[in-house]
């Protein structure tokens, strides 16, 4: 099945759209986001509002499949989410965000981007590794018992 990925920039207009999909997979991450000390609605609006942040979304035949966000500081960025709704996983959309984002990124002078998972998130940190990131920390049992934090970066 060919099917056409359409890249964009979120605006404010998307917010309940995206707070929707994070609430739909929110079990999908460790610890859930609902539980985090920033709960979806605040981490969305925060994104949305701050002029060194930003949403991409991949859009599917105009459903949201997938979204993108990064913090941009001096010189690095921080990727502070990479999420894919499940009916359309394994069809490369995290990597084609993730790729969007450091191009962009890059544009805008950004030389370095950090992103973390979990130590369980198995697809997720071959994605990373596939890309060139590299593990630059590990915060031992920060996300559980048994559960690391891993710190991965990337030279663009």
């Amino acid at each position: 099945m060919n099917v056409s990925l359409k890249f964009r920039n979120a605006t404010f207009q998307d917010r309940d759209e995206i707070v929707e999909m994070l609430k739909e997979i929110d079990e999908k991450f460790c610890p859930p986001l609902s539980s985090r000390e920033i709960g979806i609605v605040e981490r969305v609006d925060r994104v949305l509002k701050k002029e060194s942040s930003e949403y991409i979304l991949c859009e599917v035949d105009g459903r949201m499949a997938g979204i993108v966000g990064y913090d941009i500081h001096e010189g690095w960025a921080y990727i502070n989410l990479l999420a894919v709704r499940p009916q359309y996983s394994g069809r490369g959309i995290g990597r084609s965000l993730l790729k969007t984002a450091e191009k962009r990124l890059e544009e805008r002078g950004v030389k370095r981007v950090k992103v973390c998972t979990w130590s369980t998130n198995e697809k997720a940190i071959m994605l990373y590794k596939s890309l060139g990131y590299y593990v630059e920390d590990i915060l031992v049992g920060h996300r559980g018992e048994g559960i690391d934090t891993l710190i991965f970066v990337k030279a663009l």
